[in-house]
């Protein structure tokens, strides 16, 4: 009986945590068209938007501020995939459409709100 007690006890304190959680959401969002001047690639969170028209370095240093110095290989995608991931972003989904010429790719994420 303790056992019972004692699960359901846990069951509820597990139950209460997953909906008391809280989340804020990020989109990276990457428009990469026929010239540089039809690029461009945004982050959007917490109400901010920076954009950077052209690569993904010059938006990874409006993002990573600081500690932009202090990144491996900053041209990369995936060093700004990795710095956000720093920052306690999850990647929860990727979209991928095509229309008048341009790719628009789209990075969902998610973190505790802090």
């Amino acid at each position: 009986m303790k056992t019972l007690v004692l699960a359901a006890l846990l069951l509820t304190t597990a139950t209460a945590s997953a909906q008391t959680q809280r989340w804020e959401y990020g989109l990276l969002t990457a428009n990469i068209g026929p010239t540089p001047a039809k690029s461009g690639f945004f982050w959007e969170a917490g109400g901010l938007v920076n954009f950077s028209p052209g690569s993904t370095a010059a938006l990874l240093k409006r993002i990573a501020g600081a500690e932009y110095a202090s990144l491996k290989n900053p041209s990369t995608s995936t060093a700004l995939l990795n710095d956000l991931g720093s920052q306690g972003w999850e990647l929860v989904e990727a979209t991928a459409t095509r229309a008048d010429r341009t790719d628009h790719n789209s990075w969902f994420f998610k973190r505790p709100v802090r």
